[in-house]
């Protein structure tokens, strides 16, 4: 069986995305969110700027990552660290709420998710993208073109330490060996 990596487009696939989010997030302690409709989303999945991708094989979606699109809103990143001033021109997107299932961890489903989310955003005239990445994936991240821009910190509602980090879509095409988008002013 292959893998399929697509937008979530029915309320069937947001569910079992959001699903999905509970197990990883709130059945691993990374969040104390418990829910009793056991389904994990916030906010920014209501803006219509956030796409929702998931990973499926054999019917079975065993990984999901959010993209919220550049726009006059705010973001998942917003108030956990400073970006802004770091790309003030830029037209910045940013990834949130990455998960495999525990048996897909060791693979290239959370590559391919995070491959998705960045072209996604670069059609929609993405230029940056800003992220809270965990320490033993930023080396992973910046074999992408992803940087590190400031500390490690506590995350706010993960509780666990983090790293802010920012990609410029251009480098991470040279890096992945893509065509270089074009944006549009």
């Amino acid at each position: 069986m292959t893998l399929s990596i697509r937008i979530a487009e029915t309320e069937a696939d947001l569910r079992a995305a959001f699903e999905l989010r509970h197990r990883v997030f709130v059945g691993e302690e990374i969040l104390d969110l418990d829910r009793p409709d056991g389904l994990l989303y916030d906010v920014f999945d209501t803006l219509p700027t956030s796409i929702t991708i998931v990973a499926e094989k054999a019917r079975e979606i065993v990984g999901t990552v959010r993209v919220t699109l550049h726009g006059d809103h705010q973001h998942p990143c917003d108030g956990w660290f400073e970006w802004r001033s770091l790309v003030p021109d830029a037209r910045i997107a940013s990834g949130s709420m990455l998960c495999t299932i525990p048996g897909r961890r060791s693979g290239m489903v959370g590559l391919q998710l995070l491959d998705a989310a960045m072209e996604l955003a670069v059609v929609h005239g993405g230029s940056h993208a800003v992220a809270p990445i965990r320490p033993e994936a930023e080396r992973l991240f910046g074999r992408l073109g992803w940087s590190r821009f400031g500390q490690t910190f506590d995350h706010p509602v993960e509780r666990v330490p983090v790293v802010p980090m920012l990609v410029d879509f251009a480098q991470w095409a040279v890096i992945t060996k893509r065509p270089a988008p074009e944006f549009v002013s």
